[in-house]
């Protein structure tokens, strides 16, 4: 089961797989960037495909920068880095508050090299245990090797921000970019830790200013009309259901205000939920997000580019507009806001 999840992790990233780069190169799968003071943590997952089934192997240092960190790695490991089949990169959360577009123009200037693989922001500066899950006390980061797959395994299927989106975010004027997090937690049923993503990091440029609230997060993903299928809570007759939202959009006019118009279709499983209450659900996502998009005074919404103005979210009132449309086929009802 292992050795699938690998191979369609790497499939799934390239759409190809070539046995001989295994044997030739060290096939890394991921890396964790962290500050140390003044020096730059790397961490890389490499596989190693010679175990039955393969694993994954971690390794660790420090200096100066990250390609004299890579090279450094590849010298010791004697065989060169292959990054080609690279699933994720996870920056330390006191790393993104310098910056993160001089660490991702490495990637960038890669040859070769895909742009589409996931970023993460590690909450509580832990990228590199992220990586490893190392709970022991050792303090020798330099090639420091642990064989684990947790980490691969857990962060499958857990992305909706790519490298290319946050560089073309970083450098469209009128928006700031927004990166999902990641970060450790106990897991209280077996002892053991989980990967748990509920938050979204702000950018203000490129550095990392704060982060949005799992209820805000949820509202962000109605507002930028993700791709993925999106199951939001909504609270009906004092119970809990889920409205799957199939697609979402919006459009922002201005006069004297910001007026935001909210276009979604989706599944509602609870028939009897009626058009008020979903409107009062919708309407709390977006003010979370509006509201903490305030706070942070960064247009998260991008409401500077779709209207050509610069946007100061304190000097502004944003008034979501809804209107929803309940049909009911056989399966549940189907709401749209229109």
């Amino acid at each position: 089961m292992r050795t699938i999840i690998i191979l369609t992790l790497l499939l799934l990233t390239t759409g190809c797989f070539n046995y001989m780069e295994i044997n030739n190169m060290e096939v890394v799968t991921g890396i964790g960037l962290d500050q140390d003071k003044d020096k730059l943590i790397t961490t890389i997952e490499v596989l190693n495909a010679n175990q039955d089934p393969p694993t994954i192997v971690t390794y660790h240092t420090s200096g100066k920068n990250i390609s004299n960190n890579l090279n450094y790695l590849s010298n010791q490991l004697e065989k060169p880095l292959y990054l080609g089949h690279l699933t994720h990169l996870t920056i330390g959360e006191n790393l993104a508050q310098n910056g993160i577009l001089p660490l991702l123009k490495h990637f960038i200037n890669q040859p070769g090299l895909h742009q589409n693989f996931p970023l993460l922001i590690a909450i509580n500066n832990e990228a590199k245990d992220i990586l490893t899950e190392d709970t022991s006390d050792d303090n020798n980061i330099d090639t420091n090797m642990q064989q684990v797959m947790l980490s691969t395994k857990k962060l499958d299927y857990m992305f909706d921000a790519n490298l290319e989106v946050i560089i073309n975010d970083i450098k469209t004027k009128g928006i700031e970019a927004t990166v999902p997090t990641v970060k450790l937690t106990n897991n209280l049923n077996t002892d053991a830790t989980d990967l748990v993503k509920e938050q979204t990091a702000v950018f203000k440029n490129d550095k990392l200013v704060g982060f949005l609230s799992k209820n805000a997060t949820l509202g962000l993903k109605l507002i930028k009309n993700q791709t993925e299928n999106l199951h939001l809570p909504i609270k009906c007759n004092n119970t809990i259901t889920n409205l799957e939202v199939k697609r979402s959009s919006i459009r922002v006019n201005k006069n004297d205000i910001y007026h935001l118009r909210l276009n979604v279709t989706g599944l509602l499983k609870d028939q009897h939920c009626s058009k008020k209450e979903l409107d009062r659900n919708l309407l709390y996502y977006l003010n979370q997000t509006i509201g903490e998009s305030q706070r942070l005074n960064s247009d998260i919404i991008g409401i500077g580019k779709r209207t050509n103005t610069t946007l100061n979210y304190q000097n502004i009132v944003i008034k979501p507009n809804t209107n929803i449309k309940i049909i009911k086929p056989r399966s549940g009802l189907l709401g749209g806001l229109l």
